[in-house]
């Protein structure tokens, strides 16, 4: 394969690649590529060209195939010939190239980009989070100013280590040390019942569900969500094909007896039953053994998501639904992004013994292993300590600011806002009187910089709920006293 210019006096530069080992005929080689550089506009309208016979003696081709390919090219349009004046690009080349343009436009609309499952998962997660947005009242988000010091002695300890067992890949299933320690973290404090080689690590716990959604659902098979739900652990199921089947949560959570009734066949339920979330209630025992009874008859799978159960300020965490659990029907997903720093993306699953080595194979092929430094760091915060410690540390603090941002409410908010109390977690719930919408009143309250998440987009089925997520943990008492008078300041 050859390329490189061809020139004469007047003539502009023509640039070809010819492949003389390639099927297609040289002189139908010769033709594309000059119509490309008029279509694309290397070749302007009235540019001479080079003669035919220059472009074979050029090109060491024969005078016929240079002459067929202006033929065509000719008889295309994209060129016009002066009797003995030579070749030249066509003066109305610009409505020919719309005129293409146009076609290929209207070709490529027909052209599905993306398969069945892309759309889904594309079309669901439009609004996702992403960006990291700290303006108050933004709910999920930790303190992030509490672990720096600490964290970077323990990476830099892990840098100065760094090997070959460090720097070459890792295990997909993750770090060996990492899986022990959050065994014996989570067996002791959870109530989960698990070995170290039950855990596969994960980026974070939207790769979690993910890989549940992906590995345990076919397309069509039906899912039971909480109503209303967390929408990116609902958009993973919608991803995999799922049939989403939104099952209301009262006082007690997700109603199982609505479940049966409106599919009992469903191959999944993804709850959140130590917090629901966004309404912040726990499952009751009742309802526990309910949905347990469910699965191991149906033969059915239960992802549960403990999302930020380690944060409770009144009496002990709950115990899992996974300890609960002697049929192998749940899945257990943690992640570190709440109770840490969200940058850390680690989270893990516990899986029944049976589903490992499929979830492994999985995780491989997906993005290989988490990242091993911040493996080793994380292992050693545990092992050391320093993971307890920071927990009881934060949920004094957390256990403060929930009740500042309760003094504020009452102070602020009530005539138009009832505020309700947490039991534990990053958030309350504050609910609207009767007539407001809260998409409105956040798209208001984001003009004066303030962050208000409305609860109603989170249902999936009327009648829904209007209200706000309001995140506390990141904010300080000045700070979510200046926020909360900001809302009511006049437009």
């Amino acid at each position: 394969m050859a390329i490189r210019g061809c020139t004469v006096p007047r003539s502009c530069l023509v640039l070809l690649r010819i492949d003389r080992n390639s099927d297609v005929p040289l002189y139908k080689q010769i033709q594309g590529q000059i119509r490309d550089h008029i279509l694309e506009g290397r070749l302007k309208p009235g540019c001479p060209l080079p003669s035919a016979r220059t472009l074979a003696n050029e090109w060491g081709i024969s005078r016929i195939t240079a002459d067929a390919a202006y033929s065509h090219l000719l008889a295309e349009g994209f060129i016009h010939r002066r009797v003995g004046s030579g070749s030249y690009v066509a003066e109305n080349i610009l409505d020919i190239s719309l005129a293409v343009s146009a076609r290929k436009a209207e070709a490529e609309s027909s052209t599905p980009l993306l398969s069945s499952r892309g759309k889904a998962l594309s079309r669901h997660l439009i609004g996702a989070p992403g960006t990291l947005v700290t303006a108050p009242f933004q709910s999920g988000l930790p303190d992030l100013g509490t672990l720096p010091v600490l964290w970077r002695r323990l990476m830099g300890r892990q840098f100065s280590r760094i090997g070959r067992h460090m720097a070459g890949y890792g295990e997909p299933a993750g770090l060996e040390e990492l899986r022990h320690a959050i065994a014996d973290h989570i067996t002791s404090h959870r109530g989960v019942r698990c070995t170290a080689e039950q855990i596969v690590i994960t980026n974070g716990a939207q790769q979690g569900i993910n890989l549940c959604a992906r590995l345990l659902l076919d397309q069509g098979d039906k899912a039971w969500v909480e109503d209303p739900c967390y929408p990116p652990g609902v958009a993973s199921l919608k991803g995999a094909g799922a049939k989403i089947v939104p099952i209301p949560v009262d006082s007690e959570g997700l109603a199982v007896s609505v479940g049966r009734e409106k599919a009992t066949e469903a191959k999944l339920a993804y709850i959140t039953p130590s917090r629901q979330y966004p309404l912040g209630v726990s499952m009751s025992m009742a309802r526990r053994m309910q949905i347990l009874e469910w699965a191991t008859e149906n033969g059915s799978w239960i992802v549960e998501d403990d999302y930020d159960s380690e944060y409770r300020y009144h009496g002990q965490p709950l115990e899992s639904l996974q300890g609960l659990d002697r049929s192998g029907r749940v899945i257990y997903v943690g992640t570190f992004s709440k109770v840490l720093f969200p940058s850390l993306r680690i989270g893990y699953l516990v899986l029944p013994h049976d589903l490992v080595s499929h979830f492994v194979a999985a995780k491989s092929i997906s993005d290989r292993h988490v990242a091993s430094l911040e493996q080793a760091a994380l292992a050693e915060f545990l092992t050391e300590g320093h993971f307890t410690a920071h927990l009881r540390r934060m949920r004094k603090i957390y256990s403060a600011r929930q009740n500042s941002l309760l003094e504020v409410a009452e102070k602020y908010w009530q005539q138009f806002m009832t505020v309700e109390p947490s039991f534990g977690g990053l958030f309350m719930l504050g609910k609207l009187r009767k007539g407001l919408n809260d998409v409105e009143a956040s798209k208001r309250a984001a003009e004066r910089g303030v962050r208000l998440r409305p609860l109603s987009p989170l249902y999936l089925e009327e009648p829904a709920q209007h209200g706000f997520l309001l995140g506390f943990a990141a904010y300080s008492e000045k700070e979510m006293a200046i926020a909360a008078k900001r809302l009511l300041e006049p437009t």
